[in-house]
């Protein structure tokens, strides 16, 4: 069953926005990202079926998902950015 983020765990998810070192970096936020989207749309599973479950229901743009998804890596900053911007929407509105 999906719900809306608690406080807790969305400060939880922005925090990993103040761990920027290179290293590991776009993983660091995807795991951050994938905790939160287990809990809205209620259920656990792998980073891109949590980007296609969350996409269809709060009717994200292609773009988006591509940019979301695992095999983003070559997008560079283009991927990181999309992350961003997707953390900071759900600690604002702590659902989809």
């Amino acid at each position: 069953m999906s719900r809306k983020l608690s406080k807790r765990e969305a400060e939880r998810l922005i925090a990993a926005l103040d761990d920027l070192c290179d290293d590991g970096r776009l993983q660091r936020l995807r795991d951050a990202a994938a905790s939160a989207l287990v809990v809205l749309v209620g259920r656990d599973a792998p980073w891109n079926e949590l980007v296609e479950a969350a996409a269809a229901s709060a009717g994200w743009s292609r773009d988006r998902v591509r940019l979301l998804r695992d095999d983003s890596n070559d997008n560079g900053d283009d991927a990181t950015l999309a992350m961003y911007e997707l953390i900071t929407e759900l600690n604002e509105t702590r659902s989809l």
